[in-house]
């Protein structure tokens, strides 16, 4: 029995691939009815990230930042610019304090908070690490503060950012920690 329904089925699909063959050679064989296209449609231009325009944060954008943001933009943190390349393009700690608090790129605030720590003063990082608002961003201006020496107040700050709920934040405060005479 099975046999016979295999046998009919066979038959009655050869029998559909010769009609749709037939049907596939006449439309081949019809005039085409297609339009020309007279041009095609110009290809929507993507702006660089590194051009696109920084939201303002109430102060002036530093001669150089633009410069300092292309550099933060590496692919690799080992291809990151040191202190001297920075200083290159300008007054490198005001370029890095206003690249880590302009809303844009969260990878270029971060790199920047980390860089800060190049400079001498603790002050900014602290602010930023209890103000930053994002957890990677806190936790990047913590690092800034590694090797740093911390006044009685900041260094209580970062203690009780060892405990914080955000293991980002507790590694880099158990970082500074550990770096402290």
């Amino acid at each position: 029995m099975l046999n016979l329904i295999f046998v009919l089925a066979c038959a009655t699909q050869a029998e559909g691939d010769l009609a749709s063959t037939q049907a596939a050679t006449d439309a081949l064989a019809a005039p085409a009815t297609a339009t020309p296209v007279a041009a095609l449609p110009a290809k929507p231009v993507q702006p660089n990230p590194v051009d696109l325009p920084v939201e303002p944060t109430g102060q002036a954008m530093p001669a150089g930042a633009d410069k300092v943001q292309a550099l933060l933009l590496a692919r690799h943190n080992e291809d990151l610019p040191d202190r001297a390349a920075i200083d290159f393009h300008g007054e490198g700690q005001a370029i890095l304090e206003y690249l880590a608090v302009t809303p844009g790129s969260m990878v270029v605030q971060e790199r920047a908070l980390i860089l800060r720590g190049l400079y001498e003063g603790s002050s900014f990082c602290v602010d930023q690490a209890v103000n930053a608002g994002h957890p990677k961003l806190q936790a990047a201006a913590v690092r800034c503060l590694v090797g740093k020496e911390l006044s009685e107040e900041s260094l209580a700050q970062v203690e009780e950012m060892a405990g914080d709920a955000d293991p980002r934040i507790q590694s880099a405060a158990l970082a500074v920690l550990a770096a402290q005479p």
